[in-house]
């Protein structure tokens, strides 16, 4: 989960705004994963969770 989040968040991402971020990843995606936030499985498919409000995502480049 935490590679998750912080290929979400980019390369410029700090380990606290990661440390913020991974749990919502895991909560969104709970009922799939299960217990174990760090036992993934080739071909899940997983939710990405709305955007943290005190971290707002970058908009793309089709948005500016």
């Amino acid at each position: 989960m935490w590679g998750l989040a912080a290929a979400e968040l980019g390369p410029g991402a700090s380990e606290s705004a990661i440390a913020e971020r991974w749990p919502q990843w895991y909560a969104a995606n709970r009922a799939l994963i299960g217990p174990d936030p760090d036992l993934l499985y080739p071909g899940q498919a997983l939710r990405i969770p709305a955007p943290a409000t005190n971290h707002p995502v970058p908009p793309t480049h089709q948005e500016k």
